[in-house]
């Protein structure tokens, strides 16, 4: 799934500049295939949240026994109904999580929610590793409950530790979290950054301010720092954005634990409904020109909260060992609805065509108004929800989005995101195309493989490396400790 959104996300600035996103009735389709960044963002919530999700609903805190150079075993995490969970170590956006598991989700990729589809970003180490977007393969089969653990003494180089599952999931570990994050993100981000920034004539000559925003991911609070070849970057400040922003909420939400978990839902979607109004209060706000305060991570909570929701989804299922009979309140209706393929299809076709149309703003360059603005992130959330649901509440299997090609453009999805606008700079001059004149499916068939090719070498000498250094790292410490 991840690599459909970031294939969609580069296919729509292709549309852009060459003009494709004004051409009949395909112009607003391709040119709305800008919501791919709701599915990154709803994969981020899902992953992220599902630790403290799963924590919310532990009653007690077991101990279990581990070698002290045994890889952290990642909490329970099961996959509603449906089945399909690698519940593969992800320390990070899946928050943190004392080990903050990835919920391996069929078709979503694979697991580690660590990774936590970054805007474009999604995911993309499809490693299981720690914290890692690890993304592709993912154990298809349902992670089961295996009861309480006993406690017992620890024996000399032995540690001690909860013991993760639906009834007593490990509190997110932060500190953990929070390397990942910057583990997964930051290595090729920055050579990204710094390539563009010297070699991109469009780019080059950029001042410290720019230079700063842009290594620091604080573009959209700095105005006239998005540039030639990282434009698309705003979505990943949003994202870096929601990571600091995520242990709060899990926080703020901390007491709602045990039989006072089934109000974390309500909650959750309360919150996102009252972002709505983002729009009209960042209007009032006094900041500088050229600062776009719907571009902060407050104004598109919608679209983060259809993952936490199906976080919160799947941890009750859990906890619920995967018994309709037990779910609470409409929760079996819920599921069932969800686990739906062809509602879902049908949910995500109608939401889709509406935001084609003027309801959602314009799909190409304009200026949404606040009305606009809102409908967008509503018609967003529920395209992130019809696209992600299926695979947290459904059963296998999802064949083509498991195949090994998909799984590969997953683990790439984050390098296809952050570097396939400065590929398709180059493009345009060196076969001589004129921007903005048409051509797309000639642009579209050479920047792809190109930017395929990029986001490989990426991922193989800079994200997998980076992700081992820190793995290794945390492996030694652990078995000294």
């Amino acid at each position: 799934m991840r690599a459909v959104a970031a294939i969609a996300v580069l296919t729509t600035h292709v549309s852009f500049q060459t003009a494709a996103v004004n051409t009949g009735v395909i112009g607003p389709i391709l040119g709305r295939l800008d919501l791919a960044v709701a599915l990154f963002f709803g994969l981020s919530g899902f992953l992220l949240w599902r630790p403290w999700a799963g924590a919310a609903r532990s009653s007690t805190r077991a101990d279990v026994v581990r070698p002290p150079d045994a890889a952290l075993p990642p909490p329970d995490t099961g996959v509603p109904a449906p089945g399909a969970a690698s519940s593969s170590d992800a320390g990070v956006p899946g928050l943190g999580a004392a080990s903050s598991s990835d919920a391996g989700v069929p078709g979503l990729g694979a697991a580690s929610s660590s990774d936590a589809g970054v805007p474009g970003l999604g995911a993309a180490s499809s490693s299981p590793d720690t914290g890692v977007p690890a993304p592709p393969a993912a154990s298809s089969s349902p992670v089961e409950v295996r009861g309480a653990a006993r406690r017992r003494a620890s024996k000399p180089g032995e540690t001690k530790m909860s013991a993760p599952g639906p009834s007593r999931a490990p509190r997110p570990d932060i500190g953990r979290y929070f390397r990942h994050r910057i583990v997964r993100i930051w290595p090729a981000y920055i050579v990204v950054v710094v390539l563009v920034l010297t070699l991109l004539p469009d780019a080059k000559g950029a001042d410290l301010t720019v230079w700063l925003a842009n290594l620091t991911l604080t573009q959209v609070f700095v105005a006239l720092s998005l540039t030639a070849g990282l434009t698309q970057m705003w979505s990943l400040s949003v994202e870096v954005a929601f990571y600091l922003l995520l242990p709060l909420i899990g926080l703020v939400l901390v007491r709602l634990r045990g039989d006072r978990a089934r109000v974390r839902i309500p909650v959750i979607l309360a919150v996102g409904v009252l972002s709505l109004g983002w729009a009209w209060f960042a209007a009032t706000l006094p900041l500088a020109d050229g600062v776009e305060p719907k571009n902060w991570v407050f104004g598109h909570l919608p679209w983060f909260v259809s993952g936490l929701v199906l976080a919160e989804i799947a941890a009750t299922v859990e906890a619920a060992h995967h018994d309709p009979a037990s779910y609470p309140g409409g929760l079996r209706i819920t599921v069932a609805l969800s686990a739906n393929r062809p509602l879902m299809a049908a949910v995500f076709v109608v939401a889709y065509a509406l935001a084609c149309t003027p309801l959602a703003g314009p799909t190409g360059l304009g200026e949404l108004t606040h009305l606009q603005f809102a409908t967008k992130m509503v018609l967003g959330a529920i395209v992130g929800y019809a696209l992600l649901a299926p695979l947290v509440c459904a059963t296998g299997p999802f064949g083509f989005l498991d195949s090994p090609v998909m799984q590969a453009l997953g683990r790439w999805s984050y390098g296809i995101f952050i570097w396939h606008l400065a590929v398709l700079a180059v493009v345009f001059p060196l076969f001589g195309i004129v921007p903005f004149n048409g051509n797309m499916p000639l642009v579209l068939a050479i920047t792809v493989p190109l930017t395929i090719g990029v986001s490989a070498a990426s991922y193989t000498f800079i994200e997998d490396p980076a992700r081992r250094w820190l793995n290794a790292r945390e492996a030694v410490k652990g078995s000294v400790s």
